[in-house]
């Protein structure tokens, strides 16, 4: 967990088009809502499952 803590902490992702769907799931990877088995973040994208 600390690695993508630190990844998400000094780099920002620029290798994708920010579109408004992407930057909502993208906003689901904030450090508040990383644990320890991703649970939180799990149950926040649950509802784009198609």
């Amino acid at each position: 967990m600390s690695y993508i803590r630190q990844r998400m902490k000094d780099k920002p992702r620029a290798d994708i088009e920010q579109t408004p769907l992407k930057a909502e799931i993208e906003t689901v990877f904030n450090e508040s809502n990383i644990d320890e088995d991703c649970d939180t973040i799990a149950r926040l994208l649950s509802p784009y499952r198609s």
